[in-house]
């Protein structure tokens, strides 16, 4: 068996190296930064003296430190002046780098500053990132690759939320540093003062040094979001670092060793009537404890070591429940720290465009995870960051044996730039389980970024053996601007595609999906954008038997309040080859279905108190009708205290059965401060006729490290959804320490 799994990785790594040669080839070809405009420069100067990190910025050196005063609106009135005056200064120390912002404001009680948790600042608009709250952003390309940089945001009340950009559009908010942050509000608006200790950045190692650097501003009762930079709205905002100012005068700069250790301690209780393994609970009643860490260590200036054992992920929230209505697999995003960290640098498939993923060649929740039941992670390794235009990413995980043998899982990713913001690169992905034959997966891709608003994606890829059978392949042209878009996509997987390590939602298809968006801004009625969209979609086999198609068209008022309405019309074909077992007593017969149904969606603005979204479908279902309702209700009482509420009804009804379902989820959130947050997620599934609880209270006792109290509830069986059956109570206590 082990020679036959040597002969499968062998094969694949002849698949792989022509791939990898080919990106070694580009390796001679220039990399050159494509800023769009001129950049501005803002002068950085040296902290003389102490700076307290207060939120006042009445220290000397800020008075003499040269401010950025020019913000421009991208929202609502693109490239006019910020409605009230915001002015930026950056010092530095040998050590640290300070921001310092005044955000003035003629309302101050009408500022919005309900958030007090960390890395919930962050919202992804139409074109923009905006916040719930009114915020203040601030991006730092350390290395001025015009690509990839650090993201750190802050509020009125101190709020804490940074994040990893890459390649100017992947967003890893779970990345977390360890910085400083102080927030005043006074009768003329808030101030914002924030330290960065410079060994959580990475950049090079000698000067002299340029970064690039952005800054944002939100202003949420207006809904407006203005930029010193890259403020229009054809490609521009905060992500776009190529287009961002520049940083100078940067001096003397030390990172330090780069080295930290994070123990952890933990100790765990469970009562267990319910004999079902699962990810919250163990297998039987009892008390346990458990010890082990995390390490991270800066190799270079831009490689960075993350290195775990005995892993535990107790304090990661439950999964939201999902109702399976479709033929295809269930979705559950990845939520543990671990794997998160620099996670961009493994993506390679087709995303999701607002649902599953088509195909991911690695999913990290393959790891550690087993149809939902949790496989103790014994040791793990990772290394991740550039070497020039390279990106390197390379993983090894070994788990226990649990349900499943003991397992090695490998991933080893390569990325080169090409050109400004172009590139290419290479993944090889393998599992090996003891006593079984291992599985592997290679593939190339590419992104080839033709201009501001144009770019192409591309990737072929195979699992174990190189067949038409175990192939995929994607080509995809993307066209956006503000008031007009285009995308198509052509892909492909063949019957046998199935990455070891990665995630097929659908396989043996050949799709064509395309869209076509325009985008008015008429100036009437409150309007501040109408967003008019045609999707089409066409799926047959991989041999090329009509299997399903759609149409769908869409149009979507946003007003400048916030509020939004979406109304949409489809037409379905689906073709079931074999019979589609919905439940025990709904069965759709292999058949050809044309359906036609139509969607109403509503969604107040964040700005109030009380906000909410509401959606309404009258939907085909194969031989009948789903009647669906959903909705969520947010109260923010203030800043303190938190709830949403929100329930999923579907009403299935055909000739071949009826079913309903429910979902219903109550989260609550009650922060006393900056560092003391509890949440509360309660969950009905009327499937499962289950409730289920995980509360979470967390005390940041020193910065990085954390005390975590977690209660996990699941109650229920048929009839009787609150029967006690599972609880666990599980203390854990983490402490970074820093060299």
């Amino acid at each position: 068996m082990q020679g036959d799994d040597d002969e499968r990785v062998r094969r694949l790594q002849g698949r792989t190296l022509p791939a990898l040669a080919l990106v070694a080839a580009l390796n001679t070809l220039p990399v050159t930064g494509t800023r769009a405009q001129e950049p501005d420069a803002l002068p950085a100067v040296p902290a003389e003296g102490e700076i307290e990190i207060d939120g006042r910025l009445d220290e000397p050196a800020w008075a003499a430190a040269p401010a950025v005063t020019d913000f421009r609106q991208q929202e609502p009135d693109e490239g006019q002046p910020a409605t009230f005056a915001t002015s930026v200064k950056v010092l530095f120390s040998e050590e640290r780098l300070y921001i310092g912002a005044r955000l003035s404001d003629p309302e101050p009680d009408r500022i919005i500053a309900r958030i007090l948790e960390r890395d919930l600042l962050i919202t992804q608009g139409f074109f923009s990132l905006t916040s719930d709250d009114d915020a203040f952003f601030v991006v730092l390309d350390t290395f001025d690759d015009d690509r990839n940089a650090f993201l750190f945001a802050t509020n009125p009340n101190g709020a804490e939320t940074d994040a990893l950009l890459r390649d100017e559009g992947s967003l890893n908010v779970s990345w977390d540093a360890v910085w400083q942050v102080a927030s005043t509000l006074d009768e003329g608006g808030w101030t914002a003062e924030i330290a960065i200790p410079l060994g959580q950045l990475r950049f090079a190692k000698r000067g002299p040094w340029t970064w690039g650097i952005n800054f944002e501003r939100v202003i949420k009762r207006r809904n407006e979001v203005a930029l010193w930079t890259s403020w229009t709205r054809d490609n521009g905002g905060l992500l776009k670092v190529s287009q961002a100012g520049s940083l100078t005068g940067l001096a003397g700069l030390d990172q330090g060793v780069n080295l930290q250790v994070k123990p952890y301690v933990l100790g765990r209780a469970t009562h267990v009537e319910d004999e079902t393994a699962s990810d919250l609970f163990d297998d039987e009643s009892g008390a346990s404890g458990d010890v082990g860490g995390d390490l991270k260590y800066g190799v270079t200036p831009n490689l960075t070591l993350d290195a775990t054992v005995n892993t535990d992920f107790a304090e990661v929230e439950a999964d939201i429940r999902q109702v399976n209505l479709t033929r295809f697999k269930l979705f559950f995003p990845e939520k543990r720290e671990f794997f998160l960290e620099n996670a961009g640098i493994f993506d390679f498939g087709i995303p999701g465009f607002g649902g599953p993923p088509s195909v991911l060649l690695f999913f990290s929740r393959r790891i550690g995870l087993e149809e939902n039941v949790e496989v103790p992670i014994i040791a793990g390794a990772k290394l991740t960051g550039k070497a020039g235009p390279w990106s390197l990413g390379v993983l090894d995980v070994v788990t226990e044996e649990s349900v499943t043998p003991v397992s090695n899982f490998g991933i080893a990713r390569v990325q080169r730039d090409v050109g400004g913001r172009s590139r290419v690169g290479a993944i090889l992905t393998h599992r090996a389980r003891e006593g079984e034959s291992g599985s592997a997966a290679a593939g190339a891709d590419t992104h080839v970024q033709f201009s501001q608003k144009m770019s192409f994606d591309g990737f072929v890829t195979a699992s174990d053996e190189l067949d038409a059978k175990t192939s995929a392949y994607r080509a995809a042209l993307d066209f956006t601007a503000d008031q007009w878009g285009w995308f198509l996509e052509q892909a492909y997987l063949g019957e046998d595609f199935d990455p070891a390590v990665g995630f097929v939602l659908r396989n043996d298809i050949n799709r064509q999906f395309g869209t076509f968006r325009v985008t008015p801004r008429p100036q009437a009625l409150g309007l501040r954008r109408v967003d008019l969209r045609l999707n089409g979609t066409f799926i047959s086999s991989a041999d090329w038997e009509r299997r399903d198609q759609n149409w769908r068209f869409s149009v979507t008022p946003q007003f400048d309040s916030g509020d939004q309405i979406e109304i949409g019309v489809q037409r379905d074909f689906a073709r079931l080859v074999d019979p589609f077992v919905l439940s025990d007593d709904v069965i759709f017969p292999a058949d050809d279905y044309w359906n036609g149904s139509v969607t109403l969606a509503l969604t107040t603005s964040r700005n109030r108190v009380v906000s909410g979204e509401l959606s309404l479908g009258d939907l085909g279902f194969f031989s009948g009708r789903n009647r669906s309702v959903a909705g969520t209700v947010q109260v923010a009482v203030n800043r303190h205290l938190a709830f949403e509420g929100g329930w999923a009804h579907n009403a299935i009804e055909s000739p071949d059965g009826d079913l309903t379902t429910d979902l219903g989820t109550l989260r609550v959130n009650w922060n006393l401060s900056t560092r003391l947050f509890t949440s509360a997620l309660i969950q009905y599934d009327s499937v499962a006729d289950a409730v289920e609880a995980n509360v979470r209270v967390d005390f940041i006792h020193s910065p990085g490290s954390d005390l975590f109290v977690v209660l996990n509830e699941r109650r229920g069986e048929s009839g009787d959804p609150f029967r006690s059956r599972n609880r666990a109570l599980i203390v854990k206590l983490t402490k970074q320490i820093d060299f």
